[in-house]
């Protein structure tokens, strides 16, 4: 569901007349768009991801012959 904010955004966008239609660079200056803005997030450190691997690995099912093909019966 779209915020307020985000209605006012694209109603704005969207107004039929020229003269009265926000602008791009209005609609990027609407308060909606501040997360946009904003620094984005750290990057994780290498050890991080690493460490998560092994846990991840113990989670997959192998399945060797997954590649082979097999003959199907008819029951």
């Amino acid at each position: 569901m779209l915020s307020e904010q985000g209605f006012e955004v694209l109603n704005g966008l969207l107004t039929w007349n020229p003269d009265k239609r926000l602008t791009a660079s209005a609609a990027l200056k609407h308060p909606w768009f501040d997360d946009l803005n904003a620094p984005p997030a750290p990057a994780r450190k290498k050890e991080d991801l690493t460490s998560t691997l092994p846990k991840m690995a113990d989670q997959l099912i192998v399945r060797p012959n997954l590649h082979k093909r097999q003959k199907l019966q008819c029951v």
